[in-house]
């Protein structure tokens, strides 16, 4: 088609791709929004279950000139850890 052409289609031809795309394009904004959120609150829980294994080290190793590896990479670490610190 010619430039000429697509200047004379009716916008009511083109209004269900319009809107269609429209709608997609809101749905993954959404889709990416939930998803930040998601990993956000995940990044939280993981950070407050690494403060709690980092405290339970703490009160452990009081006393002791000894820091273990373990209280020493729970200290160390932003991540979950792998033990069951609850």
């Amino acid at each position: 088609m010619t430039m000429q052409r697509l200047m004379q289609v009716p916008l009511a031809a083109v209004l269900p791709f319009l809107e269609g795309a429209l709608r997609a394009a809101g749905e993954r904004r959404r889709n990416a929004s939930i998803i930040k959120s998601l990993r956000k609150a995940e990044n939280l829980q993981c950070r407050e279950a690494a403060i709690r294994c980092r405290q339970r080290y703490l009160r452990r190793a009081r006393g002791r000139s000894l820091v273990t590896a373990q209280c020493l990479l729970s200290l160390l670490a932003y991540a979950c850890c792998p033990c069951s610190c609850d």
